[in-house]
Order: structure tokens, then sequence, then C-alpha cells
């Protein structure tokens, strides 16, 4: 009860439904016809005049925030024969190690300042592809961006903060082979793709604690340059001064670096029809894979796939096999399909 509540103020409260307009079931409610159009790649795609890099830039001015990422064609397929593990490092330390360059800070100045503007700031690098991701407020775009073309240009990758994810790798390391489901996805992958493609590479403790911050830095500066970025932006800005912004991000790049392959060794590997074990006895629950040849990511029915494969067993209890397996049958906890497009 509120005492000095004003007559105004009471008439401000949500009327109560009648009775008459409150469906019996759930299965009774009737929603609006959701009309989505797809936006069109090509209406938000600028080439950056002086970088020449492609960025994507979209206008949303419901919140003061902007959001962007620069996106690289670098990965594990990249890393240098002696040193593999350095991609892996070298993404997941670029936002987390520090920075050199005009504002030179700490990992933990950084961490603070980025705390008190209230943005976040990450990086990693997977198979093929990496990327570096900005949210802040609109207003603090400026420093936001200076803080991105440091990390971009002079990530300090600090020696206590690689050690500290080497012990991170390193506890994995000792977990990977505790649980059944990672024991047979990391099967499954050397099935499909064979033992000596790099997206099977399997990390030993020799060769992770062979990683030298120099063998960061040395990776960084031959692949992590303009010509290998893609740069998305959405949010409270406006679309030519975004333009501008980023370009200054980007142009006059203080080293020259390399191109990359437009495409990652295809395996040489080809899945073989058999029947294959992985005994491990001291668990109580069997798992069971199949394998099929599949479609590359470019392939013109890639997205009908997906379509298809959420309907059969890709989207949790609505899909067919869950309903069929577990719901119907009870044959399983958990069942379901994939049908990722393979290593391009």
């Amino acid at each position: 009860v509120v005492a000095n509540a004003s007559p105004a103020a009471a008439t401000t409260a949500a009327p109560t439904p009648a009775s008459a307009d409150i469906p019996a079931h759930p299965r009774q409610l009737l929603y609006p016809v959701l009309r989505y159009v797809a936006p069109v790649a090509a209406d938000h795609r600028v080439v950056l005049p002086e970088s020449r890099v492609a960025a994507y830039l979209a206008e949303d001015h419901t919140r003061p925030l902007v959001s962007l990422a620069v996106y690289f064609r670098v990965g594990d397929y990249l890393d240098p024969r002696e040193r593999p593990g350095v991609a892996d490092l070298t993404g997941y330390l670029l936002a987390r190690g520090g920075v050199d360059g005009r504002r030179p800070m700490s990992a933990d100045a950084l961490d603070e300042r980025l705390e008190f503007l209230a943005a976040s700031l990450s990086s990693d690098m997977d198979e093929t592809t990496g990327a570096v991701s900005l949210n802040l407020l609109s207003k603090d775009l400026d420093e936001g961006l200076a803080i991105l073309r440091d990390v971009l240009t002079a990530p300090r990758f600090q020696e206590d903060k690689l050690a500290l994810r080497k012990d991170q790798r390193l506890a994995d390391m000792g977990r990977r082979n505790d649980s059944s489901s990672s024991i047979e996805s990391r099967e499954r992958e050397i099935l499909a793709f064979g033992a000596d493609h790099f997206s099977t590479k399997v990390l030993t403790k020799a060769e992770l604690l062979a990683v030298k911050r120099a063998d960061l830095q040395r990776f960084h500066r031959r692949y992590l340059h303009p010509r290998n970025f893609v740069v998305y932006a959405t949010g409270d800005f406006d679309r030519a001064q975004m333009t501008r912004r980023l370009d200054e991000l980007l142009r006059a790049w203080p080293f020259p670096g390399e191109d990359v392959p437009l495409h990652a060794p295809a395996p040489t590997h080809r899945l073989q029809r058999g029947v294959y074990l992985v005994d491990k006895p001291d668990v109580t629950q069997g798992r069971v894979s199949l394998l099929l040849p599949g479609i590359q990511r470019d392939d013109p029915d890639y997205y009908a796939v997906q379509l298809m494969n959420d309907i059969l067993g890709g989207n949790g209890f609505t899909s067919r096999i869950t309903n069929r397996m577990r719901s119907d049958e009870g044959l399983a906890y958990s069942t379901r399909s994939r049908f990722p497009g393979d290593i391009d």
C-alpha cells in the first residue's frame, strides 16, 4: 500500500484483463503474424576509402550503444609447424595481455579502464578465423577506437598473462580424457579429417610450454593487418562518420604483414566405412556417432541443409530425432544431429 499515491499516479496502472480475454490453454494464445525481412548485406557494405577494408555498417539509434568487431582470416591453420598453438594463444591474449602503442597500459590497467567505461573487449581465434570485438557507449566511441587500434597494432602479450593462459590450457589437457563426450568428439574429428589435418591437432604439454612471447609477436606482425580484415559495426552512430573513423583506425598500418591463403588447407584424408570403438570402462554411459560425408561452407544448398538439420535433430526438444528417441521411446537422454560445413 502506498499512502501518498496521487490520483494521477493511480490512473497509470494497467487495466486488468477480463477473464473472458484469457485463453483456457496456452495453445489458444494468438500472436500477430511475424513479418521478418532479412537485411541485404549489400545495403550495409562500404569499402573504406584509404585502407580499402570492407566494412558492414548498420545504424541503430534505439540505444546509446555501439558494437563493432574486426574479423581476420587468421587461425590455427597458419600455426608454424614448429610452434603449434601460437594462433590460439595470440588470439586469446590480443585483448587480455595489455597494450603498448599510443597509450601503453598493462593488462590490469586496460581491464580497469574498460570497466570504468562500462565497455567490453574480447578476442579469440579458432581454426580459420579470429576477431576482436568491442561493445561500449556511443559517447565513448573515440576512446574505444583508440584502445582498439593499440590492441590490433601493439598488443603487449604480457608474460604473466601468457603464463596464466598456459596454466589454464594445461589444466584443460589434464581433463580432456575425463569426459566420454570430449573423447568421442576428438576421435570423431580425426576419423572425419585425418590425424594429420590442422583441425585435429592435439596439442601436447611440451609443445605448449615451448611457445614464447616472441612467437606471438612474430605471428601477430606477420598476419594481423588490414588486408586480412573485415569490419562490422552496428549501433548509435552516423554511417558517414563511422566510415571516416574506421578508416582512421585502419590506415597507416605500422607493419606490412603478409597475405593469407583464401582457403585453409583441405583434408587429404577420406572417411572410410567401418565401425570404430573407443573403450572407456570407468564410465557407465555409452555414446554413439554416425558419420557421413558433408558439404562445403560455400555450397549453394548450405542454408537449406541447415534448415533441414534443424527439423531433423538440431533444434533440441522440438526436433524429430529428440522427440522420437527421447520423448517417445526413452532410448537416450541426449540425441541430436549436426551438419556443419567442412573446413574450406
